[in-house]
This record gives structure tokens, sequence and C-alpha cells, in this order.
């Protein structure tokens, strides 16, 4: 490995490290009990295990379909990580939109306006950073999308999941024990 790659990686390590620890703290602060663990009933787990499934299986078949077919197309609009993480954010949309939906999302020691804030920072800064990528042109390699855009496509998955939360928050939901 050449210098350069090995630089690229150990950025990327440093990246998910730090990564790792603001959601570690972010996750503390969201709880109302301090903990990190989120406590959910007997419902809300069978709900989210619903959600876990429709979110497997639609990423298996995106991941089928991109093997079989899209990868051999030349002309595909991004680089192959891209797409993938891509299907992956999928996948995270479909569960937490399900469990949203289906009241199933917030856990029972959880700070919904904590968590909310989190949403707001997270999906701020990617977009920033990811409309920065695109401005300095940093987003493409060859006329396709590479993993400079990823920050912007994260920051459009977190406006995903705050317009369900907002428009779960305004459309009534018949047989709703949880109604705040």
């Amino acid at each position: 490995m050449d210098s350069y790659t090995i630089g690229k990686f150990c950025g990327i390590l440093v990246g998910v490290v730090i990564g790792i620890i603001i959601v570690w703290i972010a996750l503390k602060w969201s709880k109302n009990d301090g903990k990190v663990r989120a406590k959910y009933d007997e419902r809300q787990t069978a709900i989210r295990g619903r959600g876990y499934a429709l979110a497997f299986y639609t990423t298996i078949c995106l991941i089928a379909i991109y093997a079989l077919f899209l990868s051999e197309v030349p002309s595909f609009p991004m680089m192959p990580d891209i797409a993938l993480m891509i299907i992956v954010f999928i996948g995270v949309i479909l569960h937490v939109s399900y469990c949203i939906w289906n009241g199933a999302y917030f856990s029972l020691n959880e700070n919904k306006t904590r968590v909310m804030i989190c949403f707001v920072l997270v999906g701020l800064l990617n977009m920033v950073i990811g409309i920065n990528n695109i401005i300095k042109g940093s987003a493409f390699t060859d006329g396709k999308l590479n993993i400079q855009s990823l920050n912007l496509i994260c920051g459009l998955l977190f406006v995903a999941i705050f317009l369900v939360i907002f428009i779960r928050k305004v459309v009534p939901v018949k047989d709703e024990d949880e109604e705040e």
C-alpha cells in the first residue's frame, strides 16, 4: 500500500472512532435516566422486530438487484461504495419510518426533544459538509457520485427522518395509546 492509501485509511478510522464516541455521548445525553441503553415495552419490541425484518429483506433485495443488474451498467451515476451505502440508508429509513409510524421509535426512557436536537444537528452538519463538497467539486469522480457525497446523502436521511416524525405528529392515528 502507498502512503496515500494508508493515510486515507487512518483518516477514516479516526473519523469512525470519533463518530462512535459522539454517538455514545449523544445516546447518554438523550436518555432521561442517563443510561445509554434504550428501554422498550413488549409492544414496541414487537413492532421494532417487524421494522428490522422489513428493512433487512428490503436491503437484501436491493443489494441483489444492484449486484445482478446495476453494477454492470457503465453509465450508473455513482461509485459502487456509494450505491451500497444508499441501499443501507434505504434500509435505515424504512426501519425508522416503520417504528415512528407505529409508535415504537422513541424508547420509554428517552427525551424526545434531545433526540430531535441531535437529529437536527447531525442532519445540518452533514448537509453543510455535503453541500461544501459539491461546491468544491470533490463529490464527483468522472461524473459519478463518490464517497465525498455521502455527507449530503446522510443529511438527507436525517431530514427524511425528521419529516416522518413531523408528519406522524400531525396525522391522527387510530387506536393510539401513547399519544402525548
